[in-house]
């Protein structure tokens, strides 16, 4: 065997290894594996379902994994291509000439799938959608069950607002220089931090002696700069979160060719990468303060009362509740009612568990092995 022979099967057998073995372990074993794909089937099937407060944060994280969906789904879409290709010996290795080194070349690949329909018009953007679409039902589901317009219906506009400026750049790019566009693309990120801070976070409440907005008093973390370092991170972040969800090509109806936007493909793809990292960063930062948020509101006695935090070395308690009062939330089981054969309403068992003498650190909080498991 030839380094050109090995290379050639090694640069298509390789990948397609790896993935074939990572979506077998998604399924198998299939015991272990049942409860993370029931977990997903409630946050899919929307509203079918009475929504809890881990559904809905498995449909934000889902909205954060708009770039690796896509990239998901066009992997599925290219083994068959690249398969063919390699079959009939056309494809990835290109030897190189005077004893040089050769390169890969999967045009023979890319080509069907730069004029695949379904792939860029369809598939493509229902990733980017789906998510959004999903926590829209659950927003419905949950107006509908706890009989209030309020805050459902506002979060609910939170997506629908994202989806629809999203959707119009994607199957019409011309729109993106379009000023009305700009403003909605705006408004609607805005609207998303101000809803972070406000409604998800509940991070700012008024001050009635001094008339302005401070952070809330009931906290869990030790140090301001957390919280001003998350939500500044937090806003700026979330207009790159908005850029995610709008692909970089597009299908162009003219020509049937795939079309890439401003810059070279290298700069492209270097940008999308960042800016799909920064998404999952900003999303990782956002849950700790939305976890800590709603560990604050299921206890009853620390969200009748508050807990002042000293600047720097720790809280203090200030007329509040002992702080030995307040509980990490445990796994969350799922209970079946009606004939058994599926999820029906489901009620949440929440032990509580007194934590604050072994110390609330970023790292504690963060791990979310006890959050809402199933």
């Amino acid at each position: 065997w030839s380094m050109a022979g090995i290379a050639r099967v090694a640069s298509p057998a390789f990948p397609l290894a790896l993935f074939v073995r990572c979506a077998f372990r998604l399924v198998h074993p299939w015991p272990e594996r049942r409860d993370l794909w029931t977990v997903v089937s409630l946050t899919v099937g929307a509203p079918l379902y009475d929504v809890t407060f881990r559904d809905g944060f498995v449909g934000d994280v889902l909205t954060s994994a708009v770039r690796p969906l896509q990239d998901l789904a066009y992997t599925v879409f290219f083994l068959p291509a690249g398969l063919d290709a390699w079959r009939v010996g056309g494809l990835y290795y290109v030897p190189g000439g005077d004893g040089g080194g050769g390169t890969f070349d999967d045009a023979a690949a890319s080509v069907p799938l730069e004029r695949n329909w379904a792939l860029h018009t369809v598939v493509l953007p229902a990733c980017a959608m789906s998510p959004m679409w999903w926590r829209y039902l659950q927003n419905l589901r949950r107006c509908h069950d706890d009989r209030r317009r309020w805050p459902h219906l506002g979060n609910a506009a939170k997506y629908l607002a994202a989806a629809e400026v999203a959707c119009f750049a994607s199957y019409d790019p011309s729109v993106r220089s379009n000023p009305v566009w700009v403003f909605c693309f705006v408004a609607a990120t805005v609207y998303q931090v101000w809803w972070d801070v406000f409604q998800d976070w509940g991070l700012l409440e008024w001050d009635h002696v001094g008339r302005r907005f401070r952070l809330r008093t009931a906290r869990l973390y030790r140090w301001d700069w957390v919280y001003h370092a998350i939500a500044a991170g937090n806003a700026c972040l979330r207009f790159v979160g908005m850029v995610t969800l709008i692909p970089p090509v597009y299908l162009s109806r003219a020509t049937g060719l795939l079309v890439i936007g401003r810059g070279g493909p290298g700069i492209r793809m270097a940008a999308e990468t960042a800016a799909a990292c920064a998404e999952l960063f900003r999303r990782t930062a956002w849950a700790l303060l939305r976890v800590e948020w709603e560990v604050i509101q299921t206890d009853g006695a620390a969200a009748s009362s508050s807990t002042v935090a000293v600047d720097g070395d720790g809280p203090a308690a200030i007329g509040g509740p002992d702080l030995d009062s307040l509980g990490m939330m445990e796994p969350m089981s799922i209970e079946l009612s009606g004939d058994g054969r599926g999820p029906g309403r489901r009620s949440p068992s929440i032990r509580a568990r007194k934590w604050w003498r072994e110390g609330v650190t970023l790292e504690s909080l963060s791990n979310m092995s006890d959050l809402d498991g199933v």
